[in-house]
């Protein structure tokens, strides 16, 4: 009788795992639904979206200078061209202060305004449904880095970092 009572409560622990399993994967559809990110690392030209805000990281080039200016020693500029798109039913404000450039585990910001970069994302708001942006950061990385990331924090995104993957 123990043995039969011991293994029918391993049948029921079984299928109890089991059932835990396909939990998880109806767990996470549901996650996407309400909004929340499925993974927080992306490539170049990949798009990350949250509650109808996107952004995309269009692409990247690397000057040693920009018209007058040269970076730091041992450093080259990054400029990164990326959209900002807002489909949701609020307005959005973003920042150059919402991203950050992050060179071997080196951090540092994207607020260089050189004159002969156009369309420079310093600032701004996108209204509600359906407005977009596309525009450049600039900052600077060592020129020996071998891994480059665009870091995105913001409130909208519950402060959840979600990293561009530059190279």
């Amino acid at each position: 009788m123990k043995k039969v009572l011991l293994i029918m409560m391993s049948i029921c622990i079984i299928v109890g795992l089991a059932a835990c399993g396909s939990d998880s994967s109806a767990k996470d559809q549901k996650e996407s639904q309400l909004g929340h990110l499925k993974t927080s690392k992306y490539k170049l030209k990949e798009t990350a979206s949250y509650k109808g805000f996107n952004i995309k990281v269009n692409n990247v080039k690397y000057s040693d200078k920009l018209g007058l200016e040269y970076p730091d020693d041992g450093k080259k500029f990054a400029i990164i061209n990326l959209t900002l798109e807002n489909k949701s039913d609020v307005g959005l404000g973003y920042s150059e202060y919402n991203f950050k450039l992050k060179a071997d585990n080196q951090e540092s910001n994207v607020d260089i305004h050189p004159s002969d970069i156009k369309d420079l994302l310093s600032g701004g708001s996108l209204e509600k449904s359906k407005a977009s942006v596309t525009g450049n950061l600039v900052g600077q990385v060592p020129k020996d880095a071998t891994s480059i990331d665009l870091e995105f924090i913001a409130a909208y995104w519950n402060d959840k970092p979600v990293t561009f993957t530059l190279k």
